[in-house]
């Protein structure tokens, strides 16, 4: 520790600066990664420290630092990562408790199936009635799941957020015993993974993150949604029981604060469950269906599930285009899966879209998916749509191909395209131009034979006497440098931008999506 004058001292902070610079490096949620000193993500050497390490070197940087941190017990109990602390000293673990005093806590990390789980029994055991956020995972050993169940037994007076995800074979509560006795009047984000419990708790009035990932009847879990009018986020994962034939009729939820949904089921729970929930206006929404081909399920495929499909996509599609009037749409297409977004202002860089809509379908039923999903399109009002982000995969044919052409073909005006050479030569197919307005495209990546898509688009656009395109941008390709020395000498009345400059403020950015298009 530096005892003289720092240098820090030369850029005086005010004290109360200094403490919001220390709570946000406190924030374990914005720290994924522990200690590692190399990414092979990227290739490329970095340095990634756990929020614990980056306090403790904070600690030393001064006198002025450390007296600061020293006394503020609330920075060193947003701290408790199990993953640093396990491979510390017992003699460092005890300081760390000690220098949280009786601030609420907040404890992150993972038990191992073959590590040291007395930190974990040690903490949830000793200190539990003063955890504010648990987020837990991996595999238990027999002490720390009998620590886990006394802990959901007793009540939690300061718990704000409960994620247990727990590999156990043992259920972890009493279908006939709510969690936290009852008692955990600040509960407010919950991850229900294999946790029986009692519906008539009265904390799931306050929730506003509801994650549920374990066997459920549709009536029960929107008997549950009824009871739970502050939601704000639902995430259902692969659990949802089809109980939707019985005596008693599904419910219609309204969730008027509901602003995402997250589903992974199959397509006919996926429908039901959306079609008897009301959200919020313009409700992000993201579904996946994992399903596969069978005769029983193609007959449901056809008939009731389509017409519920399109009924439900409506609600979501069309409500918010007619609300909002979004200028930049994003529209990718795969294979077996969509990703559509849209936002009003195209030029919110870095700024998450106002609609999103992810939907994938892995069985043999995409078609018709697809299909109900691009109908209500048709109805919308788009010619306020000006940047265009459109990624289609190679021939989708069919009626989804029909529907795709009635769909660009109602975006007249817009003027940027951002796309790939593939989609290009997909579009300079079509009988009749698309984008009538169109002056600027800007490009995703190249492969080999794109310029050749590039100018079979150009062409065909000059043959339907459709507006010139001024500006090619191969600033965010991936081109080489022979591609823009061939347009430029092949185009020399068009501005082409290549790789490398200045990206332009007015210049969207795309929500790519990884669908192996």
């Amino acid at each position: 520790m530096v005892e003289v004058a720092s240098p820090v001292h030369n850029f005086a902070l005010h004290r109360d600066i200094l403490w919001n610079i220390f709570m946000l490096n406190a924030d374990m949620d914005a720290s994924t990664s522990p200690d590692l000193p190399y990414s092979s993500a990227r290739g490329t050497r970095q340095f990634v420290f756990s929020t614990l390490t980056v306090l403790r070197c904070s600690s030393q940087v001064c006198q002025l630092w450390r007296s600061i941190i020293l006394e503020a017990p609330s920075l060193w109990s947003r701290v408790i990562d199990l993953d640093i602390l396990q491979i510390s000293t017992l003699r460092w673990r005890e300081a760390v408790m000690e220098r949280t005093g009786k601030a609420p806590l907040h404890v992150k990390g993972r038990v191992s199936k073959s590590g040291d789980q007395s930190l974990f029994v040690w903490i949830i055991s000793r200190f539990g009635a003063r955890i504010r956020n648990l987020d837990v995972a991996g595999v238990p050993n027999a002490q720390s799941l009998t620590s886990a169940i006394s802990f959901l037994q007793n009540p939690a007076p300061c718990l704000e957020s409960f994620k247990l995800q727990f590999d156990s074979f043992m259920p972890l509560g009493d279908p006939n015993l709510p969690p936290f006795a009852n008692n955990a009047p600040f509960l407010r984000s919950y991850f229900h993974t294999g946790i029986d419990f009692s519906i008539e708790t009265p904390w799931l009035s306050n929730l506003c993150n509801l994650y549920l990932c374990s066997h459920i009847g549709l009536s029960g879990l929107l008997e549950i949604l009824s009871r739970t009018p502050r939601l704000e986020f639902l995430k259902v994962e692969r659990g949802v029981l089809d109980d939707s034939g019985s005596a008693v009729p599904l419910r219609h939820v309204i969730l008027a604060s509901l602003k995402e949904i997250n589903i992974y089921d199959h397509i006919l729970m996926s429908i039901l469950l959306l079609d008897n929930i009301i959200p919020a206006a313009g409700c992000r929404l993201c579904l996946r269906t994992p399903d596969h081909s069978g005769s029983e399920a193609r007959m449901i495929m056809k008939s009731d599930t389509l017409t519920m499909m399109e009924g439900v996509f409506c609600r979501y599609i069309q409500y918010y285009f007619a609300s909002s009037a979004p200028r930049h749409l994003s529209l990718e297409i795969g294979r077996d899966a969509v990703v559509i977004s849209a936002r009003v202002h195209p030029t919110q860089n870095g700024v998450s879209p106002d609609f999103v809509l992810s939907a994938s379908c892995e069985g043999g039923f995409w078609q018709d998916f697809l299909q109900a999903l691009l109908s209500p399109f048709l109805s919308c009002e788009l010619k306020r749509v000006t940047h265009l982000d459109l990624v289609v995969a190679h021939r989708l044919l069919g009626r989804c191909d029909t529907n795709i052409r009635k769909l660009l073909i109602s975006l007249t005006n817009v003027h940027r395209l951002h796309t790939t050479a593939s989609t290009l030569e997909i579009l300079s197919e079509y009988n009749r131009p698309v984008f009538p307005s169109l002056h600027t495209i800007s490009f995703r990546y190249f492969i080999p034979g794109s310029p050749k898509a590039v100018y079979g688009f150009l062409s065909s656009r000059k043959k339907f006497g459709a507006s010139t395109i001024h500006t090619l941008d191969f600033t965010r390709s991936n081109a080489p440098e022979l591609y823009f020395l061939s347009f430029l000498r092949h185009l020399p009345d068009m501005e082409i931008l290549p790789k490398g400059r200045d990206i332009r403020e007015d210049e969207p950015v795309s929500e790519d999506c990884d669908m192996n298009l």
